[in-house]
């Protein structure tokens, strides 16, 4: 057992080195555009740096910022959305998956749910029919969509993003922007 006096000693000479995170701002921007997490980010900073970045510290200053808000400024609003939902013609299966994403519990659905949804087995079916939803709604918006892991724009950010807290296992989960639940009441598509 470690003597209380030399553990003190120790802690008073104890210096932790700060790390200047706004050199770090646009990989942290860039990494965040792709979903991964806070935590995620500070090991990939970590791993390809001699800085040892924390998660928390890096959120917290991420928000200072601005990032997060940034990315918020950019979502369609419920008018945009209500606008382009009358103007475009939505197909049964996109109508279809798009009110069973609404109905489910925190609006979040995997794309094998959604073709299940029409009656279809695979997620590539909702892949496919929704990624068509998601094109029109882009177009008609003029939104910019997201990109994904790989670099290659999203238009499913367009209904949603992917859910935080998945595990590295699980199956994509695509959590529908509240401004488009909003839109999707307003029009009373959801009965």
């Amino acid at each position: 057992m470690t003597d209380i006096s030399e553990l003190l000693k120790a802690a008073d000479e104890y210096h932790l080195e700060t790390v200047n995170l706004d050199i770090y701002k646009e990989v942290t921007a860039k990494l965040r555009y792709k979903g991964l997490s806070w935590r995620k980010i500070a090991e990939f900073i970590t791993e390809n740096t001699n800085d040892v970045v924390d998660h928390t510290k890096l959120a917290r200053t991420a928000a200072s910022w601005g990032l997060e808000a940034s990315f918020a400024r950019d979502l369609p609003s419920c008018d945009d959305y209500v606008s382009a939902l009358k103007r475009i013609t939505i197909q049964d299966d996109e109508r279809t998956m798009l009110i069973f994403h609404y109905n489910q519990p925190n609006r979040t659905a995997t794309y094998t749910e959604l073709a299940n949804a029409t009656g279809k087995v695979t997620y590539q079916y909702a892949n496919k029919t929704y990624g068509s939803l998601s094109k029109k709604l882009c177009d008609e918006i003029d939104f910019k969509p997201f990109p994904n892991a790989s670099g290659r724009p999203f238009f499913g950010s367009v209904i949603g993003m992917k859910y935080a807290y998945a595990g590295a296992k699980d199956e994509f989960q695509l959590v529908m922007h509240h401004e488009l639940s909003k839109a999707i009441q307003k029009l009373e598509l959801e009965k």
